[in-house]
């Protein structure tokens, strides 16, 4: 699992990354009041892998979603095709990877190393209503400096996050 904050963010809010399972880990941005950013990143197995142990890492992610209050917004990496759409329509959520027109070397995040080609592993994922929020979602092509078979997908929001209403108390008139 792999997420990239940037240092100033992460000593500014003291944010740490809670571990839901050994594949599954969220953490919370804070940013006003009680209005946070959820991130959730998760490892899922390959499609090689027992349905036994797919399906039980989509069952904690399925109970781990509705825990982010519906205020927060949400991202979501890495997944199994079809349990992707199923999860995604189940919990309203859109794969910000098909929103955008880009160059197919901007769609593709890993590279099968024998036959070279390249193919999409990676989604991030948001809730439907956060759609117009994201501005973008590529895969960066120039992490060949990293030694991996693997692009840095990365996704930019413009968030608009309101202030929740302010409490007003009853005053009596004298």
């Amino acid at each position: 699992m792999e997420l990239a904050i940037k240092t100033q963010l992460m000593d500014q809010h003291r944010l740490v990354p809670t571990a839901v399972s050994e594949r599954l880990m969220i953490i919370r941005i804070p940013v006003i009041r009680d209005r946070s950013l959820a991130l959730i990143s998760v490892y899922a197995p390959t499609l090689t892998s027992e349905d036994d142990f797919k399906g039980s890492l989509y069952n904690l992610l399925d109970r781990t979603i509705p825990t982010a209050p519906a205020h927060d917004k949400l991202v979501k990496c890495n997944a199994n095709d079809q349990l992707l759409l199923d999860l995604s329509t189940e919990h309203e959520l859109v794969i910000t990877n098909s929103l955008f027109r880009v160059l197919t070397r901007q769609k593709t995040t890993w590279k099968h190393p024998r036959s070279k080609h390249w193919h999409i592993l990676d989604y991030i994922l948001t809730r439907s209503r956060g759609r117009q929020d994201v501005r973008i979602t590529r895969s960066m092509s120039d992490t060949h400096e990293c030694w991996t078979y693997h692009r840095l997908l990365i996704s930019c929001l413009n968030t608009k996050i309101r202030r929740p209403p302010k409490r007003v108390s009853a005053k009596i008139p004298f």
